[in-house]
């Protein structure tokens, strides 16, 4: 994988990113309703975005920021599988298959739970997220997340770079 894309995932104890972003929002009412549950953001066409990741032994917790819309969620991976991981929203967790290749890393959600339940297919959203380095150097996201029947839920996109941990006094 491209460094920026390794480096945006080297998440010692805790790494933010900051950057830009564009957000589309959902087209119905169904979907607008679905996204609000989640936290995601409303439609913005340019905003300051930061994503900050904490480890812990469970895995990292992700916050990300949308100007000031911030919705927070879990990565887990899964043991034993490095192309495989888990994503908690509350009481949702969705299973994705991870996809690393020289142009970067691809995300695509396989399977949801609500708690214990297994989900039915047709409620668990469909996204293809990419991963990769922009002709300026820097990490790229494209977070496309829809719902079979209701439409896009969300689509982000922008930029982000690491921000350097600060320095206390000598």
């Amino acid at each position: 994988m491209p460094q920026p894309v390794q480096d945006a995932h080297e998440v010692a104890d805790c790494l933010l990113l900051t950057g830009r972003a564009s957000v589309e929002g959902a087209h119905s009412l169904a979907g607008q309703i679905a996204a609000c549950l989640f936290g995601f953001p409303a439609a913005i066409a340019d905003v300051p975005v930061s994503v900050e990741m904490r480890a812990d032994r469970e895995g990292e917790i992700w916050t990300r920021s949308f100007g000031d819309a911030r919705f927070r969620s879990r990565l887990m991976p899964l043991s034993g599988q490095s192309d495989r991981a888990r994503e908690r929203f509350g009481l949702v967790t969705f299973e994705m298959e991870l996809t690393a290749g020289p142009q970067g890393l691809d995300y695509a959600i396989t399977s949801g739970r609500l708690g214990f339940i297994p989900l039915p297919s047709f409620l668990v959203p469909r996204s293809f997220a990419k991963e990769r380095v922009d002709t300026a150097g820097r990490f790229t996201f494209d977070v496309p997340i829809a719902l079979p029947g209701i439409g896009l839920l969300v689509h982000y996109r922008g930029w982000l770079e690491p921000v350097a941990p600060e320095t206390g006094p000598e």
